[in-house]
């Protein structure tokens, strides 16, 4: 199973190819607000590198927000066309869940009830 993440909530636009297990390829960059003229690109970058298409993918996600509201368009606007093009499942994910578990380090199974996460984002950006 591969997953297409695209995060563009903040100035920065991230995409990553993986699974569950491990991430295939990444790509980060600080756009300064120009989402829509790295995210195409990057995406093509990826799957070029792996030699796949958007028809080897198994879903698409994507982060939508909090975040800036531009950039959020930009990415969901994007994820929506992948996903109907290639007929795969859409999901959106929350940047604030997303921040959690990656301070956890675990995955969302393996959170026990006691454990407690408070995540913040810098909204002075947002």
């Amino acid at each position: 199973m591969r997953i297409l993440a695209i995060d563009t909530a903040s100035e920065q636009v991230s995409v990553a190819i993986g699974s569950a297990s491990a991430v295939e390829a990444a790509f980060h960059i600080a756009s300064d607000r120009r989402h829509v003229e790295a995210l195409a690109p990057a995406i093509k970058l990826l799957l070029g590198n792996l030699g796949i298409t958007v028809h080897d993918l198994s879903a698409v996600a994507v982060d939508v927000g909090p975040g800036l509201f531009t950039g959020m368009r930009v990415g969901i606007a994007t994820a929506r066309t992948i996903a109907a093009m290639a007929e795969l499942p859409l999901v959106g994910v929350d940047s604030l869940t997303a921040v959690a578990f990656g301070a956890l380090r675990v995955s969302p199974s393996d959170v026990d009830s006691a454990d407690v996460v408070v995540p913040i984002l810098d909204a002075r950006d947002r």
